[in-house]
């Protein structure tokens, strides 16, 4: 039996009995070991209850004040709008603790940057707080700072001052993965429009290396189809990637069969295949239910009138 079972064992018993076991003769890294795992099963009431009690052997452990957080602030989440406040309050006063004991506490500065962009101001949300937390977990680590920084910097700054910035945090000693990195800087380069830049970064994945792609390395395939044919850049590629993605098992695929086809037929097109002609778009036009996807298709075909 895993520790993952076991701990899940050990809290459905305390839940039954509530007698299973002595709470006192629980090591402080027990108790946060149990809270973790309730936390994580969603079992809030458990969560808090030997979250507290960790917290009463030692007030200031940052990694139990941190957890603390969490489950307030997933309390807050599934809370009526009573107890919402009250959740979110507490939510923020155990990041600000556990900030206060531990300045580099990487998972802190995240949740509490997460908590001042997503919380009310009524429930202590203060946005003007970000930039600094950004600033101090910068010191920290570079990756984890810059992917809360890259959205305003392509609003705001020239592209290849965004890259080169890209470029010195991939470079920088992080926990984060390089190859997830490279993924999140590549959606957010094409989501402003940064198509061909996008598809150089996707191209710079180390496809075999499957731990670090495991989360992303099926819609990979589409993304670098998507890039290739929106940068008209590396079509071949693209073709390969497209049609690789279409043989993944249904259950690997997040995208529709009609933007497959639609993104196979524009690669074709513009690869200048025999087989491919504007009428092929016209017919999948007709055939697609997705409003976005005819939006698209129309957008196409204006770009090719111009």
């Amino acid at each position: 039996m895993s520790i993952k079972q076991l701990l899940s064992c050990l809290i459905a018993c305390i839940s039954l009995s509530g007698v299973f076991i002595s709470d006192e003769s629980l090591a402080n890294e027990s108790l946060l070991e149990i809270a973790q795992q309730a936390f994580i099963e969603e079992q809030l009431e458990t969560a808090q209850k030997y979250i507290e009690k960790a917290l009463q052997q030692q007030p200031q452990q940052p990694d139990a004040l941190f957890l603390a957080g969490r489950i307030a602030a997933k309390q807050a989440q599934q809370a009526n709008i009573f107890s919402k406040l009250s959740y979110a309050r507490d939510a923020k006063n155990y990041f600000e603790q556990a900030l206060a004991v531990a300045p580099q506490h990487k998972d802190t500065i995240v949740g509490l940057i997460r908590f001042h962009q997503e919380a009310p101001v009524l429930a202590g949300g203060e946005k003007e707080s970000i930039p600094d937390l950004v600033a101090q977990l910068r010191q920290i680590d570079e990756k984890a700072a810059f992917s809360f920084e890259v959205q305003k910097m392509l609003q705001e700054k020239p592209l290849e001052w965004v890259h080169q910035r890209y470029l010195k945090a991939l470079k920088s000693s992080s926990s984060e993965e390089d190859e997830t990195f490279k993924y999140d800087y590549a959606m957010w380069l094409s989501s402003y429009g940064h198509h061909s830049k996008a598809l150089d970064v996707l191209m710079s994945i180390d496809k075999t290396n499957q731990a670090a792609t495991q989360s992303f390395s099926a819609i990979l395939y589409y993304q670098l189809a998507k890039q290739a044919a929106e940068s008209k850049r590396q079509l071949a590629l693209g073709i390969t990637c497209i049609e690789q993605y279409a043989q993944l098992p249904a259950e690997q695929r997040t995208i529709s069969d009609d933007w497959i086809r639609f993104r196979l037929t524009q690669l074709h097109y513009l690869s200048q295949h025999p087989d491919t002609s504007l009428q092929d778009f016209e017919r999948l036009k007709d055939e697609a239910e997705d409003a976005s996807l005819k939006r698209k298709i129309n957008q196409f075909l204006a770009m090719l009138e111009t």
